[in-house]
């Protein structure tokens, strides 16, 4: 067994110097909804398998790959070079030949043969927690992506966080971009307590001994990243508690400013922050809604979250809990069409009582077929023809499903 010992990667201030493919940029179409679901899905698995492999071979990785830079090409050949040990840590056949981890990374090759696609770096705290978080670089679609990885099971969602369905929240001050800007009013808002610890808890990096809590080590490595490439889009992803955090992520990346107060400068990131996430619970109150939307209103956020239908995780936490941004629910065959809806209007308890009531149970007996990444990205085949046809931006567009009748600015 590997030691439980965190080790980072690379530096949170550094930037990342590696070889890369030669692509032209230009104005890139809008990817359709699939596309999106589809891409985001995938990376994830990387960074799912990545982990796997890293809390078993972190002292076999290269010293000059340590700074990141591996591409699904590198990751399958180190996982032939090393699988011995892979298979003997996880004797389960997902580090076998024909396995979905193999059938994966094939996809992943096939989609970036010249290095498009590259894992830039990765969370010190990979050896010793399953939620944990990448950033990749995707020079075909020039954007950036931070990806969570999240939960798997209905045991892995208890036991990798045993508050997570808990209802205390902790609050937190507007920022600066948003202050006097939600219509109630209100200076603070209210987000899970687990989540927002997760984010917001400052730890010692094992590398410099410097203090850092996750939310910093995110925004300074998409900075990074975004300095080699100025003009690539930031998008976020995650699955089950990964896509909590996703969520989370999204709105300090939307609301992250240089100093706004006193000079009133814009952030580096580019704007807008793209959260496409799987099987997400809910993160954050009233207030965290109305902050989102103000964002959303204002073209600096977009969120989409994908839910299949019955998974019980995703009407969790309850009470006082609200979900942001647009559902897309899937079903498992084609039979049924993709609903598609916005939280226009805030949900009322006895609304959000009357459908857990009604699934709780067929959904709690299948809860970790529901929930599974696996069956998500499936499903998001099985609807391939129907999400084909939506784009996010004609969605935000649509004002009589988000009531954004007239566009603002911050």
């Amino acid at each position: 067994m590997p030691s439980a010992t965190a080790t980072r990667t690379v530096p949170p201030t550094a930037t990342t110097k590696i070889r890369r493919s030669k692509v032209k940029l230009h104005r890139l179409p809008e990817n359709n909804l699939y596309r999106e679901a589809r891409d985001m899905s995938l990376v994830s698995f990387l960074i799912y398998v990545w982990s796997k492999i890293v809390y078993v071979l972190k002292d076999e990785i290269p010293s000059e790959k340590r700074n990141g830079g591996w591409s699904p090409k590198d990751v399958k050949q180190f996982i032939e070079k090393h699988k011995s040990k892979l298979v003997k840590e996880y004797p389960s056949g997902e580090f076998t030949e024909g396995s979905i981890t193999y059938q994966a990374l094939d996809v992943l090759m096939k989609r970036s043969p010249n290095r498009e696609l590259a894992l830039l770096t990765w969370d010190s705290d990979f050896q010793t927690k399953e939620l944990v978080f990448g950033v990749c670089r995707d020079d075909m679609n020039q954007r950036i992506t931070v990806v969570f990885r999240g939960t798997e099971s209905s045991m892995a969602f208890k036991s990798n966080w045993d508050a997570n369905l808990d209802i205390g929240k902790s609050s937190e001050k507007l920022p600066e971009i948003l202050k006097g800007k939600l219509p109630n009013g209100g200076k603070k808002v209210w987000i899970h307590s687990g989540f927002h610890e997760y984010m917001n808890k400052a730890t010692e990096d094992p590398t410099d001994h410097v203090e850092r809590t996750k939310k910093d080590q995110v925004l300074s490595a998409v900075k990074d990243a975004l300095r080699e490439n100025p003009k690539y889009r930031v998008y976020v992803t995650g699955h089950s508690l990964g896509a909590a955090l996703a969520t989370l992520t999204s709105y300090y990346l939307a609301t992250d400013v240089d100093d706004f107060a006193k000079t009133g400068r814009r952030s580096m990131i580019p704007k807008p922050i793209t959260c496409i996430n799987f099987a997400s619970p809910r993160i954050g109150d009233s207030n965290f809604l109305d902050a989102v939307q103000v964002l959303e209103r204002s073209g600096m956020l977009r969120i989409c979250r994908f839910v299949n239908e019955k998974d019980l995780v995703c009407v969790l936490p309850t009470f006082n809990y609200k979900h942001v941004g647009f559902m897309v629910k899937m079903h498992r065959n084609d039979k049924k069409k993709i609903t598609v809806c916005y939280p226009k209007f805030h949900e009322s308890w006895g609304r959000w009582w009357n459908r857990a009531l009604a699934m709780s149970w067929p959904a709690a007996l299948n809860l970790t077929y529901d929930h599974s990444s696996g069956e998500y990205g499936r499903r998001v085949e099985i609807h391939k023809k129907e999400l084909e046809k939506k784009f996010l931006s004609k969605m935000y567009s649509d004002e009589t499903r988000t009531g954004f009748f007239k566009k603002g600015s911050l």
